[in-house]
C-alpha cells in the first residue's frame, strides 16, 4: 500500500513505473499502470470541484471515451486505454498507453479548481 502522498506524485509514479514496465516488454502492466494514473488525475479533478469519486479507473476512462463535451483527442485517448492486451489487433489499440493516460492526465490536471 502507498504511503499518502500528492495525488500529481502519485500520477508521476504511476507513469514512471508504466513505461518501465513497457520497456521490459510487459504492455498489460503498462496499460494498468496508465490507467490508474488517469483513475488518480480525474479523481483529484472531482476533489478539486468538491465532489467524491471511487469509481475504478476504468469507469473514469469509459464515461472520458463517450463524454462529447471532452476535446476529442481526449476521448480517443480514453478509448485507446480502455482495450486490453487481448485487442492487440484492433485498429485502435494503443501502442502508447503512458501516452495517451498522459493527454487525458494533462486535460484534467490543467482543470483543477485551486
Amino acid at each position: 500500500m502507498r504511503e499518502q502522498t500528492h495525488p500529481i506524485q502519485s500520477i508521476e509514479e504511476e507513469l514512471a513505473e508504466a513505461e518501465l514496465s513497457l520497456h521490459s516488454g510487459n504492455d498489460g502492466r503498462a496499460r494498468v499502470q496508465s490507467r490508474r494514473a488517469v483513475g488518480l488525475a480525474v479523481t483529484a479533478w472531482h476533489a478539486s470541484r468538491g465532489e467524491f469519486s471511487r469509481r475504478p479507473a476504468i469507469e473514469h476512462l469509459r464515461h472520458i471515451a463517450q463524454d462529447a463535451a471532452l476535446p476529442t483527442p481526449v476521448q480517443k485517448a480514453a478509448a485507446r486505454l480502455i482495450k486490453n492486451v487481448n485487442d492487440r489487433l484492433s485498429a485502435d489499440y494503443t501502442l502508447h498507453p503512458v501516452r495517451d493516460a498522459r493527454i487525458i492526465i494533462t486535460y484534467f490536471l490543467q482543470r483543477l479548481t485551486p
